[in-house]
């Protein structure tokens, strides 16, 4: 579904706040700037996907943009959805208006573009600059993860024991570190998955191969059932 200023307006009523519209040519110089800085130049939206930043699945992770700034923000859609974009005095009334609202994949970014928020058809929050760090620490606060990454350090450690080294038990792993890319260090080790093969191949890894490199992500994958370090 395609999402435009009229729908907008009427969330912004119904929820009692009220945005600033920037025309076509400002939209456009706004588009421009965002994808110098966050999509390597591509101005083909969506760009979440070449942010080359981090996120998290998780449907009100969009009300969490209240939270990161108190300042003004620029509300800009996909331009395939709608031409313009607009200006609201602060992300709390953001939220208020996108709480009234049909669904819509949307960015958000300051004025000086330092940052830049996606929350995607997926129902992905994606961050990108100085949002980025906000988000990490806002998942790991919220402790949304701590199943995936129970499970994931079972699976690799099953993975590294064996016997079960097919391609279905990678895919699996790969499935379940999608999720936590970004969050820990784990991009390298999803592209190793990928190119997975128990017997090898041209450019591809083979079992003791994959073994290594999966013993070497566990220890990126925090343990949550260890007891705490001392300070001491």
């Amino acid at each position: 579904m395609s999402y435009d200023l009229t729908n907008l307006r009427e969330a912004a009523a119904a929820a009692g706040v009220s945005f600033q519209e920037l025309d076509r040519a400002e939209t456009d110089q706004l588009r421009l700037k965002i994808v110098a800085r966050f999509s390597n130049g591509k101005d083909e939206w969506p760009i979440w996907e070449s942010m080359g930043a981090v996120g998290v699945q998780d449907d009100e992770a969009w009300r969490w943009i209240a939270d990161f700034t108190r300042d003004s923000v620029l509300l800009v859609f996909n331009k395939q959805d709608e031409r313009q974009a607009v200006r609201f005095e602060t992300a709390v009334d953001l939220v208020r208006a996108l709480a009234e609202a049909p669904w819509m994949e949307f960015y958000i970014c300051d004025p000086s573009i330092t940052y830049l928020l996606c929350y995607n058809d997926h129902h992905y929050l994606i961050a990108a600059g100085t949002a980025k760090a906000w988000l990490r620490e806002r998942v790991k606060s919220t402790r949304l993860l701590d199943d995936d990454i129970r499970r994931l350090r079972v699976l690799i450690s099953a993975f590294v024991r064996g016997p079960d080294r097919s391609i279905e038990r990678a895919n699996e792993i790969e499935l379940l570190m999608n999720r936590l890319v970004g969050f820990y260090e784990l991009a390298d080790t999803v592209v190793a998955l990928a190119s997975y093969r128990p017997e090898g191949g041209p450019f591809l890894n083979n079992e003791q191969q994959m073994v290594g490199i999966l013993q070497s992500a566990l220890t990126l994958v925090p343990d949550l059932e260890a007891p705490p370090k001392s300070d001491r």
